[in-house]
């Protein structure tokens, strides 16, 4: 059976979980929806987490090595921005300063570039799908 996340009868291999009973409803209920069987609809749902927990592992390796080599925003610059989010003068998102911070010695709260844009792509999106949830965002 072909889908999104390629062919799962070819190459592939068995897996047995255990699943809640509310989450075998849920499963069974969204393959009865699709006219796909539950083990198709199993083996998409675990390439999708897969996939998306390696890439999050991947960003948070990225934001370590960042850190490491000092580029960083600190947390009360990101804390100004995200304040003025909804105001008349917003603050543009900050960005690593040019030739960034010393490397991090500790663990205290800075972003990365990645990060506060992400963050503004979020508030971007959230202000144009939904104004009244933005104008609690804060």
């Amino acid at each position: 059976m072909k889908g999104r996340y390629g062919d799962f009868m070819a190459g592939s291999r068995r897996l047995v979980v255990e699943l809640s009973a509310r989450t075998e409803a849920k499963l069974k209920a969204l393959s009865r929806s699709t006219g796909r069987s539950d083990a198709a609809v199993a083996a998409e749902a675990i390439a999708s987490y897969v996939e998306a927990r390696r890439k999050f592992v991947e960003a948070v390796r990225e934001g370590e090595r960042a850190a490491a080599r000092g580029e960083v925003i600190p947390h009360e610059q990101m804390q100004a921005w995200a304040r003025s989010l909804g105001s008349a003068h917003p603050l543009p998102v900050p960005r690593v300063a040019r030739g960034g911070s010393p490397p991090l010695k500790s663990r205290r709260l800075v972003w990365t570039d990645v990060a506060a844009t992400l963050l503004a792509r979020i508030e971007r999106y959230v202000a144009v799908h939904d104004p009244e949830a933005a104008a609690h965002l804060i």
